[in-house]
C-alpha cells in the first residue's frame, strides 16, 4: 500500500510540474506574440505617416521650413545692404 500511494504521490508532482512548465512556457509565448504584434503595427503606423508626409518626419520639415526661413532674412537683409 505504501508503494503505491509513494507512486501516486510521485505522479501527481510529476504532473503538477508539467502543468506549471507548460502555463509558462504558453505566457511566455502571449508575450512574444504580444510584442511581435505590438511592433507590427507600430511598423504599420510609421509607414503610413511616411507615406502621408511623404517620406520625411515632422521634424525633418519643420527643419527645412526653418532654414527657407533663415535663407530668406539673410536675402532680403542682402538686397537692402546692397
Amino acid at each position: 500500500m505504501a508503494k503505491g500511494s509513494f507512486a501516486q504521490k510521485t505522479q501527481r508532482t510529476i504532473v503538477g510540474a508539467a502543468k506549471s512548465g507548460v502555463a509558462r512556457v504558453q505566457k511566455i509565448d502571449v508575450r512574444a506574440a504580444t510584442a511581435a504584434a505590438t511592433a507590427a503595427a507600430e511598423a504599420a503606423v510609421q509607414a503610413v505617416m511616411k507615406s502621408m508626409l511623404g517620406g520625411h518626419s515632422a521634424t525633418t520639415r519643420g527643419r527645412r521650413a526653418a532654414l527657407k526661413r533663415r535663407k530668406k532674412v539673410r536675402k532680403t537683409t542682402r538686397r537692402k545692404s546692397r
